[in-house]
């Protein structure tokens, strides 16, 4: 959404068999919004592939948008965007967007959520040596690095857990809802909480609720916010050469 009763709408076009990222505003009525092109603005064009993107509101009109990019010809660096209500960069955001994390290497499957002031919170997967671990980066609204937390990002959930997939969703206290599946000897699915106003510990995922347990495989996650302020959750496992549709609700704060 824009605030405003439009939204918005973000894909992967591709161009010359170069993917690209485009962006397009609808007002209330469905109708492409004033001063926007049929065709949607350009977030990124920038030389190689850009993909799996994913997008959010930034909270104030605009919107996120993080992707996963090889413009340097080399390996996936996951790159973060904040476009304001005209299309164009926010204040402090170079074209074509910002590296969340640099140094790493084979940062793959972005997610962004908002962090309440503008700006927000990337988490990818990147491989760390020992497997897919899960990481996590805040970019203020002007588009710095968030005070204490370090330039290349911090693990949540360290690759010796082999993290196989992850999501993420706002609870009704601005608080951050994560949840990811892991196969470090079973397969588990666990959400744990992350306030953004400070970098995560080392031992955040400890605090971690295990959703499911001991499946021969564990669907990606969804979540969707419920009328008490709670949570949904829904995941597929499948046990048994049987697959089936799991649902949680979970009351506020978590429980």
């Amino acid at each position: 959404p824009d605030g405003q009763g439009g939204f918005y709408a973000a894909w992967v076009h591709s161009q010359r068999d170069e993917p690209a990222i485009f962006l397009q505003r609808f007002n209330d009525c469905g109708v492409v919004a004033s001063g926007w092109p049929a065709g949607g603005r350009s977030v990124c064009i920038a030389p190689e592939s850009q993909y799996n993107l994913a997008a959010c509101s930034d909270g104030q009109g605009g919107v996120l948008l993080a992707w996963q990019d090889f413009r340097d010809g080399h390996s996936s660096t996951v790159y973060l965007q904040r476009i304001a209500g005209d299309g164009t960069p926010a204040s402090g955001w170079p074209e074509g967007g910002m590296v969340s994390a640099p140094g790493g290497r084979e940062q793959a499957a972005p997610h962004v959520a908002p962090d309440g002031a503008g700006g927000g919170v990337v988490f990818w997967l990147e491989r760390d040596g020992t497997g897919l671990a899960l990481r996590a980066q805040r970019i203020t609204g002007d588009g710095i690095l968030a005070s204490g937390w370090p330039q290349g990002g911090v693990t949540l959930v360290p690759g010796s857990q082999r993290v196989g997939s992850m999501n993420v969703q706002e609870d009704a206290t601005g608080r951050l809802l994560v949840v990811w599946s892991s196969s470090p000897g079973q397969t588990t699915l666990q959400l744990a909480g992350l306030d953004v106003g400070t970098a995560p510990a080392a031992d955040w995922a400890a605090t971690a609720t295990t959703l499911s347990s001991g499946a021969a495989l564990i669907g990606d996650a969804t979540m969707a916010a419920a009328s008490d302020g709670g949570l949904l959750v829904a995941w597929s496992e499948t046990a048994g050469g049987q697959t089936a549709l799991k649902l949680v609700r979970l009351a506020p704060g978590g429980a």
